[in-house]
């Protein structure tokens, strides 16, 4: 074995993508889109609060920004899990339990996430994370 690579030109690569795309996508529109459509992405405003988050349950941010529709999580630390999910959870991963979803050491979080709707957080027990919770309108 051995010896040089194939070499493929432009226009050969070119080719071979059109007569692909050519015989497997097919569209079909059943019924066409009608309305109005209202983008929820980011459009007021960016709110950005750093905490630290006790072994016994905090809001994920004490007070939500007004009109919020996502909003991200940063466990800063470098060893320690954060365990986020709704009031009375639990800082474990045992089954049966009321056991948050786990934000690993230096791992993000994104969800979408109206003001209306409070996410808590808490650390191991004898544990206090540093997070960042980014939240945007």
């Amino acid at each position: 074995m051995g010896g040089t690579p194939p070499q493929w030109h432009l226009g050969d690569i070119f080719r071979h993508v059109h007569s692909f795309a050519k015989s497997a996508l097919r569209v079909i529109i059943v019924d066409p889109i009608t309305g109005t459509f209202t983008f929820s992405g980011l459009s007021t405003e960016v709110k950005v609060t750093t905490l630290d988050v006790p072994d016994t349950e905090v809001a994920l941010p004490a007070t939500a920004l007004s009109g919020r529709n996502s909003l991200s999580i940063l466990n800063t630390d470098g060893v320690e899990t954060l365990y986020i999910g709704p009031t009375g959870l639990t800082a474990d991963n045992i089954a049966g339990t009321t056991s948050g979803d786990e934000i690993g050491p230096g791992n993000k979080f994104a969800i979408d996430i109206t003001d209306s709707i409070t996410l808590y957080a808490r650390a191991e027990a004898g544990k206090t994370i540093r997070v960042k919770v980014s939240e945007y309108a």
